[in-house]
């Protein structure tokens, strides 16, 4: 699989287990979405932070590293006169989540049958990186 997003659907699937048409949300409560890969947009973010990181050190020896670079061109932005990062950007949730019924449905089927093979798929490769589910929403790593 070498599509980010493609992955991070199909260990959610893995992670949820099969999809109750009367109540699809019931598995979902049961993820812990810390264990899922980031999506895309993050993972350009924080590529470019790393990138523009790399080039300040690269140049550490200048007067000037950042090569008169903007970080807010390389996954940073502006906030109270400190560089923070920027973790996601566009919407959230994908343009065709809220279509009318007729093309949500042959949306859904679509995605449906691509799914069941990007599972096996991923299955197949990470089967032996299988994460156990626990109930208790707090890890010790949190502490």
């Amino acid at each position: 699989m070498t599509d980010v997003d493609k992955a991070r659907h199909a260990k959610l699937c893995q992670m949820t287990g099969k999809v109750d048409e009367a109540a699809p949300m019931k598995n979902l409560k049961k993820v812990d979405c810390d264990l899922l890969p980031p999506c895309s947009k993050t993972v350009r973010n924080k590529l470019q932070r790393a990138h523009f990181v790399s080039i300040v050190w690269g140049n550490a020896e200048s007067a000037h590293p950042d090569g008169e670079l903007d970080p807010c061109d390389y996954g940073w932005q502006m906030k109270g006169g400190n560089y923070v990062p920027v973790w996601f950007s566009g919407p959230s949730v994908p343009c065709d989540l809220f279509e009318d019924e007729e093309t949500t449905d042959v949306a859904d089927q679509e995605v449906q049958n691509g799914t069941e093979d990007d599972v096996a798929e991923y299955e197949e490769s990470n089967s032996e990186s299988e994460v156990e589910w626990n109930d208790d929403s707090g890890s010790e790593d949190e502490l």
